[in-house]
């Protein structure tokens, strides 16, 4: 699944990544998301990883996750 950018609509510059990738070991899916300092506080990584675990449900059947801090 690994890497996605995320790009601001409007002008189409790169502001972070968003990631889902399988962890073997503990047979989980790892989920994450870095972004630029400027778009914290705004609910966008909340709205990329609802996103991203939504579509690793209904596309991928991905049951379980874990976050990483």
């Amino acid at each position: 699944m690994g890497l996605l950018d995320c790009k601001k609509k409007e002008k189409g510059r790169l502001v972070g990544t968003v990631n889902l990738n399988f962890f073997e070991p503990l047979n989980v899916y790892h989920v994450g998301c870095h972004l630029s300092r400027g778009i914290w506080n705004k609910g966008f990584a909340t709205e990329l990883l609802n996103g991203v675990i939504l579509w690793g449900g209904n596309v991928k059947g991905c049951r379980k996750y874990t976050l990483l801090w």
